[in-house]
């Protein structure tokens, strides 16, 4: 059915579903990195001077509100919260690890982006989260 389509209507088809296809690359994006970490060896990753432990990746994550963003440090621990056009929010990633905040930087830009260091369940539900609506971020003790 693809192979039938013409160079203008699969242009529209994936403008119509822009979403749902960002979500599937980013998420096959994660599924690659996830795949290519040795399982069961110590990672030594580090990011400004933060460190992964053995069942944790990291994944960049862009917030709907630069102002969140930048309240955010490395180390914090927050909940990541989709929220859907229809205001509609739900819980996508808890207690992960805040690894770097930098903002976007674009002229006229409200968004910022995050790199959380999480398990890969919730990396894969990061990845397809901007599907789902905008997200922010509540910001937790550290778990103890």
């Amino acid at each position: 059915m693809l192979a039938s389509l013409t160079r203008g209507e699969l242009a529209r088809l994936l403008g119509r579903h822009r979403r749902i296809v960002a979500a599937a690359l980013a998420g096959l994006a994660v599924l690659i990195i996830v795949s290519s970490l040795p399982h069961g060896a110590p990672v030594s990753a580090s990011i400004d001077g933060v460190s992964l432990a053995a069942d944790e990746v990291a994944i960049p994550v862009t917030l709907e509100s630069r102002a969140v963003a930048e309240a955010l440090h490395a180390g914090d621990h927050v909940s990541v919260v989709a929220v859907s056009d229809e205001g509609f929010s739900s819980i996508v990633a808890e207690n992960a690890r805040v690894l770097a905040a930098a903002s976007s930087g674009g002229f006229g830009s409200s968004d910022s982006a995050v790199t959380l260091a999480v398990d890969e369940a919730s990396a894969l539900r990061l990845a397809s989260a901007p599907a789902r609506g905008t997200l922010t971020v509540i910001i937790r003790p550290p778990a103890s």
